[in-house]
């Protein structure tokens, strides 16, 4: 089998949108409420819609196949069943009343509407919409997203309410585990693209700042969501087709790790501690069959390499384990095997690796399938690049790159 090197570098971004921003963080070592502030001037003075055209618009970005692929239905989080029968609803089911599951769909606004005071930009921000079941809609009413500890209702899909296990006092609403992730990052975009205004908002989960912005407890469950189920294609597509619509983008779905760099790891790690280290940008073919210009994922589809990686490296918790979401993605970001990278100081010394997944389009990534390679503990330097096949078969740049950080 053939590694074929496409091209690598230090990564400044995605396409050129964050151009600026990655440069900022590389040279001015920009985090915390200076980072979100200028992501916040990237994404803001978006193109706004009406209200009114926010349905046909959901209509759009959420559409999927069922679970059959017989039907184009409306993507539901809260009665979607991942493994399970669900409501297939289509666009014609918004609106109307509903006393049960099932009975139709509303535009649910994820930062409820009495918490912002209901009008503003915000109101028809496509990120902060979702089509979602009348009636579940209604059970949610304002509450913040939480873990439930004690269960007062639960639907049909799991979702809970109840009270919260971080403020007994607090009742709140948990999605499935499925679509936390996501409910986190569309509160970090929405708490980086109104940072301005967020301060003057009253919610459960905020806590009247521009930075954090939120609660100490609602803050700890984000970043434990956003960790616990990493980026999905269902965000990827949504990010996109709203981009094409706003012309601003959710760049906690483009770039997970800026939610580090903006409120800390949530396991003790500060924002201005997190460490940025090394980021690695690379690309690789494999040589075999190719659907679309894109390598084919038969492997993944066979079941034919593991979720664990079959290479050790000398990391942290160097046996990299790819969380199912990942595993399920398709399309151009399809994971279709493992890789290793390597930084070398000289090139028959390893100074350090990490374990990788190789991607449909040839992009090489971490375990959360979007996100570059990064070394967070490599000093600044030159370095030879080796991408390592798992059958042991290698390429290595020919000469140092320059990387700092």
């Amino acid at each position: 089998m053939l590694l074929n090197f496409l091209g690598i570098n230090q990564i400044l971004g995605q396409g050129t949108y964050y151009n600026d921003v990655e440069g900022r963080i590389t040279t001015q070592n920009l985090s915390c409420a200076s980072l979100k502030t200028a992501l916040r001037q990237l994404i803001d003075n978006h193109q706004v819609q009406s209200y009114n055209s926010t349905t046909n618009y959901l209509c759009q970005i959420d559409q999927r196949w069922n679970d059959r692929r017989t039907k184009r239905i409306i993507w539901d989080i809260y009665t979607d069943r991942p493994n399970g029968s669900e409501v297939e609803y289509v666009c014609n089911d918004f609106g109307g009343n509903a006393n049960g599951e099932g009975q139709g769909l509303n535009r649910e606004h994820v930062m409820p509407r009495s918490w912002f005071g209901g009008s503003g930009t915000i109101n028809s921000d496509l990120f902060n919409l979702l089509p979602v079941d009348i009636y579940v809609n209604s059970l949610r009413s304002n509450y913040a997203f939480a873990n439930v500890r004690t269960v007062t209702r639960q639907t049909n899909n799991g979702c809970k309410i109840g009270w919260s296990e971080h403020n007994s006092n607090v009742r709140v609403f948990e999605p499935i585990d499925a679509y936390k992730g996501d409910v986190a990052r569309i509160f970090f975009y929405l708490a980086t693209r109104y940072e301005n205004q967020i301060d003057d908002w009253s919610g459960d989960g905020l806590n009247g700042t521009s930075y954090p912005a939120f609660t100490s407890w609602q803050l700890s469950v984000l970043l434990d969501w956003h960790q616990a189920d990493p980026i999905s294609q269902k965000e990827i597509d949504r990010n996109n087709a709203i981009y094409n619509i706003q012309r601003n983008r959710n760049p906690y779905v483009d770039h997970p790790e800026y939610v580090e760099y903006v409120w800390g790891d949530g396991s003790g790690t500060s924002c201005s501690n997190v460490s940025k280290g090394i980021i690695i940008d690379a690309k690789a073919y494999l040589q075999g069959a190719f659907e679309n210009n894109r390598m084919n994922a038969d492997l993944r589809k066979q079941s034919s390499f593991p979720r664990v990686s079959p290479v050790k490296t000398n990391v942290t918790n160097p046996e990299a384990t790819m969380s199912n979401s990942t595993y399920q993605i398709t399309g151009s970001r399809a994971i279709v095997d493992w890789i290793k990278v390597e930084l070398r100081s000289a090139p028959q010394n390893a100074t350090i690796s990490k374990m990788a997944l190789l991607r449909a389009d040839g992009k090489i990534v971490d375990m959360n399938g979007t996100a570059p390679i990064r070394f967070p503990t490599i000093t600044s330097g030159s370095y030879y690049v080796v991408l390592c096949h798992r059958n042991h078969l290698r390429i290595m740049t020919s000469s140092k790159v320059a990387a700092n950080w």
